[in-house]
């Protein structure tokens, strides 16, 4: 199953490698910086038995996976319409739409907008990127995988909230599984604010999951942060590790005897 939005296939690869990292058992789940989804529609099929809350500042990013959850048929709908009258211009005015427009429109139009920009753009690492990249002539559209990927989130006790992690960190628990996996783009500050929040989660007992890296990018930029530690993935490659606090290091230590 593929994420919700266009992802690339590096990106895709990375997020089947956080799930050999992650307990065999998971209590509940989250992901404070949810996008494309790729790594959460990985967990959300290998983990069925887990609570999962995946949240994010983004709002259309949000809405659009409630609405795919709560009416897909409608979403699809709308989508059609947005890929019918697709072109440069097009793509243009529903860039420029205003937070006001956007947050007045139907569920099912808000998602369906954000499907056709990512389709139309292709892989991107943020929806506030797009305004950067010329559209591509055809949008990709995959509607079989949105009706699946409804039906898995329909089997799941999943939720999406828009909140910054510093404002999910309340509603941690010991023994909670949280992937932290920001997008590292030069942003000043990014990388001082989720040392704290490691921090912090790692001061409530989660078990923080840092991120995959494969290759040349193995070492960064987890590399040196003290409680952090890169742990072997079952069955991976000698250059593939996950970065992990040491409540999850100790955990999948449990399990392997």
């Amino acid at each position: 199953m593929q994420p919700l939005f266009v992802e690339s296939a590096g990106r895709r690869r990375r997020a089947a490698l956080v799930v050999r990292a992650l307990p065999e058992r998971i209590g509940t789940y989250f992901e404070p910086y949810l996008d494309s989804g790729a790594t959460a529609v990985a967990a959300l099929q290998a983990h069925p038995e887990a609570r999962f809350t995946f949240a994010g500042d983004d709002a259309e990013v949000i809405a659009a996976w409630n609405a795919v959850r709560d009416d897909v048929a409608a979403v699809i709908s709308e989508l059609r319409r947005f890929v019918e009258e697709h072109d440069a211009a097009a793509f243009g005015r529903e860039l420029a739409r205003g937070e006001d427009e956007l947050a007045a429109l139907p569920p099912e139009t808000r998602s369906a907008r954000l499907l056709y920009l990512r389709g139309a753009a292709g892989p991107a690492p943020a929806s506030r990127s797009f305004s950067a990249i010329r559209p591509r002539d055809t949008v990709a559209v995959d509607e079989g995988n949105l009706r699946a990927l409804a039906a898995l989130l329909a089997e799941r006790d999943a939720e999406f909230v828009r909140r910054t992690p510093f404002e999910l960190l309340p509603a941690v628990q010991e023994d909670d599984v949280v992937l932290v996996d920001p997008p590292f783009d030069g942003t000043p500050g990014t990388e001082r604010e989720v040392r704290s929040l490691v921090n912090a989660l790692t001061a409530r007992g989660a078990l923080v999951l840092g991120d995959v890296r494969t290759g040349s990018g193995a070492d960064a930029p987890y590399s040196g942060w003290p409680g952090m530690t890169a742990v072997p993935l079952p069955g991976g490659d000698e250059d593939e590790r996950a970065w992990a606090n040491g409540g999850l290091v100790r955990a999948l230590r449990r399990e392997v005897g």
